[in-house]
């Protein structure tokens, strides 16, 4: 298991994931990566988020992303 903290404004290194990867055999990977898709349910595309999209849609890797469908981030209460 491992958490990763991606600054906002700041692209997601997917080096560290390849990185993470060859390590072992599985790997979760937890964290706040300030990465905007629709595939993540954001209305907004961001690089990072775009970079994620990318990485994630190679096959090869064999990759999953977990979430059931609720929003990652929630605006805070007033």
């Amino acid at each position: 298991v491992a958490s990763y903290y991606n600054p906002p404004n700041s692209t997601i290194n997917t080096k560290l994931f390849d990185f993470l990867a060859s390590k072992a055999k599985n790997v979760i990977l937890v964290g706040d990566l300030n990465a905007h898709h629709p595939l993540l349910l954001s209305k907004s595309t961001n690089a990072s988020g775009s970079t994620l999209y990318e990485y994630l849609e190679n096959e090869e890797k064999d990759l999953h992303l977990v979430n059931d469908h609720s929003p990652t981030y929630l605006p805070p209460h007033k």
